[in-house]
């Protein structure tokens, strides 16, 4: 058995995810008014390179201040099928269905909060972990409790991941984006790059990763 590690945001889903369900959850309330406008002009300052991935993430994470996990998990599994499953990656899911059929462990690592990930769990029947978000008195804070999942934090992930299952490492595979995951791809001994940044490309054609591409038709594992 072997295992294989799925970034969301922009490599199983082709753009962040918050993107595809965030006026859905505003519809229902469950988006923090101030902070959810505040998330839309950071966009478009991050769009102009004002804004960092990093500020932008601490922005949409910010936007759940108030909710309770328990209704954004099952406003999430609702707008699940309308929202997400349009937006999913094509080459990525081909990656993940041949996964499947070679009996792989499949497993999600996200930056994104852990209830965002949870849909995907239940949905397409893989293994999966998110960032951690402050809660009291039962509600988010909007902030982040411990680290972001992401780099560093995802390859501590694949170690004990593969440490428990007495899995090697240098048999597993690693799917990214973004040249801040490159701890986590670094990590297996089967990285690939999904739709690259620019960093990431110039590190994938260095490296001689190979790169997959959103539209579907790539080569087979």
């Amino acid at each position: 058995m072997t295992i294989a590690f799925f970034d969301l945001d922009r490599t199983l889903v082709r753009k962040d995810s918050s993107e595809l369900f965030a006026f859905a959850l505003a519809r229902r309330g469950l988006v923090h008014p101030w902070q959810g406008a505040k998330f839309l002009w950071g966009g478009a300052q991050y769009k102009l390179g004002i804004k960092s991935r990093a500020d932008m993430q601490v922005l949409g994470f910010a936007t759940y201040r108030g909710a309770t996990v328990a209704a954004l998990a099952a406003a999430l599994r609702d707008v699940w099928e309308p929202c997400v499953v349009p937006g999913l990656s094509a080459g990525t899911m081909e990656r993940l269905t041949q996964h499947q059929e070679r009996g792989d462990r499949l497993v999600i690592v996200s930056a994104s909060p852990r209830f965002v990930v949870a849909p995907a769990r239940e949905i397409l029947g893989v293994e999966g972990f998110g960032t951690t978000m402050e809660v009291v008195d039962g509600r988010l804070t909007g902030r982040v409790q411990g680290e972001i999942l992401e780099g560093a934090e995802k390859a501590k992930v694949v170690a004990r991941l593969c440490a428990e299952s007495g899995v090697d490492p240098a048999d597993c595979w690693a799917y990214s984006d973004s040249i801040l995951d490159r701890a986590f791809l670094e990590s297996v001994g089967r990285p690939v790059a999904v739709g690259p940044d620019a960093s990431l490309a110039a590190l994938a054609a260095e490296r001689d990763w190979p790169v997959l591409g959103h539209e579907g038709g790539g080569r087979p594992l």
